[in-house]
């Protein structure tokens, strides 16, 4: 079990941050544009399982890496989450879900406005679509 504490304080008008990086997340989901069904968690039959899914990133040596993102859950819903390999302003990856097209996902990296700012994934751009502006915590719907 890891337990993490950050904390800032105030020090003749300037803010000391003592705070461990955490690496900025991409959450999403992939659901059925016609239903919104979740094709990985929907209560209905499922259609993939969570091996089925594998994104893909060049790496520092420009090869390519794959992972099969972990599951994450809130109280409401299941979705997975990656973090960036490494915090490029601009990155790009490919998700691919088994018999489904590959999709390109290209992402900025922005820090957050606190006085202590940690970097999180501002936008997030899939395949031509107009880019999403986005939130540490939202839960990006891939739909297919």
């Amino acid at each position: 079990m890891l337990i993490v504490f950050g904390s800032c304080s105030k020090v003749n008008e300037s803010i000391n941050c003592s705070t461990v990086y955490i690496p900025p997340t991409l959450n999403f989901q992939v659901i059925n544009k016609s239903t919104n069904a979740d094709y990985f968690f929907s209560s209905s039959p499922l259609l993939y399982s969570v091996s089925d899914l594998k994104v893909f990133f060049k790496n520092a040596s420009n090869r390519t890496d794959s992972i099969t993102p972990p599951v994450k859950n809130n109280d409401t819903q299941k979705y997975f989450a990656f973090t960036a390999p490494a915090a490029k302003q601009i990155d790009t990856c490919f998700i691919k879900i088994k018999n489904f097209p590959t999709d390109t996902v290209i992402f900025t990296v922005k820090n957050t406005e606190d006085s202590c700012p940690q970097l999180y994934i501002k936008t997030v751009k899939i395949n031509k679509s107009t880019a999403i502006t986005t939130t540490p915590q939202m839960i990006i719907q891939i739909k297919k």
